[in-house]
């Protein structure tokens, strides 16, 4: 609740120091400049060390944000703590804190590098991105931050703690907006709407762009809204380092940024220009930015202090912030409305957000992982949220403002590789979006290692405990190759084909925002087609093996990687049990001992277990651990290469996904890993990883070709790769050199450009 007595005590505090009035009023400017506006941080610092007092403040971009953050009552140190965290650089960047991402929404990973999202309804015209960065996160953060100060205010900037400017530039006018009332979270997000990074606001219906367009030092909105006596002018916005030829936005800046006029329209004035020799979009140097400003600003202490005669120190400063703000309380909500989406659709978002139930969130703090979930779902492009002190209800209203995703998606990607396993890769998804939305998803890999076609139409039901169903059909087909070949070397005939036809149905729910729980049903029907031996022609035909069964499964799975191929941050864990039911027919080729046809029925449990996860080290190093490990009960098939087939694997590095061995398949297996992973530079990582793998027992053939077990723990096999890996914006480039213990060819080397990621298989 908004307390009157606030207005009041402040009144008189400013009543009491009216004889400043007689004396210098001090405007503070602060221009933009992205990372290096930072420094606007320091320079208040220093300002404030010295008692020198900040009557009013005009900002544009980041001097904006730091200005306006400032007016509403943010401490220099709550700005250095929050600029320097981890949370401001995943906001930054556009990726969510761990707590807010949503992984029950997430699809399966697939070979997907280029996304084009097209709108049927124009005709099917690309639409292409106006923005890379989703800033949701940073809305939320911006309107937490200033709403109560801004309400204590009345919505007046000239109420604030210190009276308060920021201008923004209307592309369409080719003219700048001055905010001087409103929303004062929507004010400093227009005026560091940086063009192509983050995406553009509406107001009032204008689209608004960085104030850094039209006027990026706002030493003349100073002047002519507040008059003072003298201006401090904070710039950097000549000290950013000029473009460079393989970054965009620094071209970008260059380009289309007004410096803007650095004459001081008053008669007394100083305007501080620190060096901070940071880039646009170098926030991982904030802290150098922020040093930069402080120093600079000391070193012209004395001239400031020439023309400054009046002080305002630290308790005086301190006792207007606290009467100004008063006891912090947390936003209390009243009416949440939703802008922008159909009333069908509008039901199914208050069923996500529990408006409607007993569990309703009463404060912000309970609302942001719902609000986080709706930005979550793959059918939503962007949520931007807006509050309001109601006077009547005394509860903060929320207005969300949302903006549906394109319906139709069409992705393309796969693997091209020095190996003959190059496989393109086609993905297309429809999403409706109503009361109960669906999504229509199919995906086609094509190659002559791997070609599957997929299709999928998935329902989501919300709740208090949301649920999805979902049915899946799958054709698959491996054609593995016994030659490490590379490219350009002539392979040798295929010794196994694994064809497989699966028809599943799933329901799921979530357990957190980054887990959830699977219950499927499958039917599948495989054929297998393969020689028993490495010695075979082309005149040698198959054995055949047809396996037709079911399978019930329940999982648990929990994921927070950071890639979904070559991660070096976050935690998988995953755990499944499975029960196995079906038949089997073996038909004898000409390389088999026997020329019967088998007949075998065969039902079995297995749990599988698999954990993985990466450790921040001093510097650049992170260290992973991986461990993995089966229980089955699965009998023996017809013969030892069947027997294989159908046996849980082991393939830890994208390679091995490729390669048919022996040795990593087993009925009962424990496996472990050690990867190093050095961040060469922010987008080249240097690989160590070295693998172990322990089977009970392995599954050997007798004289006649038929399965049978080892000794126990006879043997174990090791697995190691090292690896450059280049994570180009559409995805991986690596060349990969490993090695396989005890096999006649142990080394191998590939170089890949994609993924090496295939459609999810029953008996994974």
């Amino acid at each position: 609740m908004l307390r009157p007595i606030h207005h009041i005590v402040f009144l008189i505090a400013l009543l009491g120091s009216v004889q400043f009035s007689a004396q210098e009023r001090v405007g503070l400017v602060l221009s933009g400049g992205g990372a290096s506006g930072l420094a606007h941080i320091g320079v208040i610092q220093a300002l404030e060390e010295n008692d020198i007092p900040i009557d009013y403040i005009a900002g544009s971009s980041m001097g904006a944000i730091i200005g306006g953050l400032y007016a509403a009552g943010m401490t220099t140190d709550e700005m250095k703590e929050y600029f320097t965290s981890d949370e401001f650089m995943n906001s930054i960047t556009g990726k969510l804190d761990e707590q807010y991402t949503y992984y029950f929404k997430k699809e399966s990973p697939d070979a997907s590098m280029v996304n084009m999202k097209i709108d049927p309804d124009t005709v099917l015209l690309r639409t292409i991105p106006s923005y890379v960065v989703s800033p949701v996160q940073v809305d939320m953060r911006m309107l937490e931050s200033v709403s109560k100060s801004i309400a204590i205010a009345d919505y007046d900037f000239d109420e604030l703690m210190i009276p308060f400017r920021c201008v923004a530039a209307d592309i369409v006018k080719k003219e700048q907006v001055v905010f001087s009332e409103g929303e004062l979270h929507k004010a400093l997000r227009a005026s560091s709407t940086f063009p192509f990074y983050f995406k553009p606001l509406s107001l009032d219906g204008r689209l608004l762009f960085d104030g850094g367009l039209y006027n990026n030092f706002p030493l003349d909105v100073m002047y002519e809204e507040f008059m003072p006596d003298v201006i401090i002018g904070s710039s950097v916005s000549l000290e950013t380092p000029p473009p460079d030829v393989d970054d965009l936005f620094s071209q970008i800046e260059n380009m289309i940024v007004n410096r803007g006029s650095e004459i001081l329209p008053c008669a007394e004035g100083i305007i501080i220009r620190p060096n901070t020799g940071v880039s646009t979009l170098d926030f991982r140097s904030a802290e150098k930015a922020i040093l930069q400003g402080y120093e600079e600003t000391k070193t012209l202490m004395d001239s400031i202090t020439g023309i400054v005669d009046r002080r305002y120190e630290k308790h005086d400063r301190d006792l207007d912030r606290e009467i100004f703000t008063g006891e912090a309380e947390e936003y209390r909500l009243g009416e949440v409305k939703m802008e922008g989406i159909s009333e069908p659709t509008e039901r199914y978002f208050r069923k996500v957000l529990r408006l409607d139930s007993e569990h309703r969130p009463v404060t912000l703090e309970e609302m942001k992982p719902l609000y986080y979930r709706i930005f979550g779902d793959d059918k939503i492009n962007y949520v931007y949220p807006s509050i309001r002190f109601n006077k009547d209800t005394e509860r903060y209203d929320l207005t969300l403002n949302i903006e549906k995703e394109k319906r139709l998606f069409i992705d393309f990607g796969g693997n091209f590789s020095s190996r003959p396993v190059n496989t393109g890769f086609v993905g297309l998804r429809y999403n409706l979006l109503g009361s109960t939305p669906k999504t229509f998803y199919a995906n086609s890999y094509f190659g002559k290692f791997y070609n599957s076609l997929l299709g999928r139409g998935r329902i989501d039901l919300p709740g208090r405990n949301p649920y999805f169903l979902s049915v899946t059909g799958v054709l698959s087909q491996w054609d593995y190759f016994e030659s490490f070949a590379t490219f350009f070397q002539e392979t040798r005939p295929s010794f196994i084909l694994e064809n497989e036809r699966t028809l599943s149905l799933e329901i799921g729910r979530p357990l957190s925002n980054r887990s959830k729980l699977i219950a499927d049903v499958t039917y599948s029907y495989d054929e297998d087609q393969y020689y028993q031996t490495s010695d075979f022609t082309n005149v040698d035909t198959a054995d055949v093996t047809l396996f037709e069964y079911i399978t019930a499964g329940l999982t648990y799975e929990r994921n927070t990687l950071n890639r979904k191929l070559y991660p070096n941050e976050g935690t998988h864990f995953y755990l499944k049990a499975s029960y196995i039911d079906g038949r089997e027919v073996t038909t004898p080729g000409s390389t088999g001992i026997f020329s019967e046809r088998i007949r075998k029925e065969h039902d079995w449990y297995m749990v599988r277990l698999s954990y993985e996860n990466y450790f921040k080290t001093i510097g650049k190093l992170d260290i992973g651990l991986q461990m993995d490990g089966v229980y089955s009960t699965q009998d023996f098939f017809a013969n030892q290469k069947a027997t294989l087939l159908n046996a849980p694997y082991f393939q830890p590095i994208p390679e091995s996904r490729t390669l048919f061995q022996d040795e990593f398949r087993a009925h009962v297996f424990a496996a472990a890993g050690v990867k190093l992973v050095y961040e060469l530079t922010g987008s080249i990582d240097l690989r160590l990883e070295n693998y172990i793998f322990q089977p009970q027992n392995e599954i050997q053939a007798d004289e006649d070709l038929a399965p049978r077990y080892s000794d126990d723990f006879l043997k174990r096999f090791y697995i190691g790769s090292g690896s450059a890996v280049f994570h180009s914006p559409v995805g991986p480039v690596s060349f990969s050199v490993n090695y396989y213990d005890q096999r006649e060819e142990p080394w191998s080397w590939i170089l890949n450009f994609g993924y090496l990621i295939f459609n999810p298989r029953p008996l994974d």
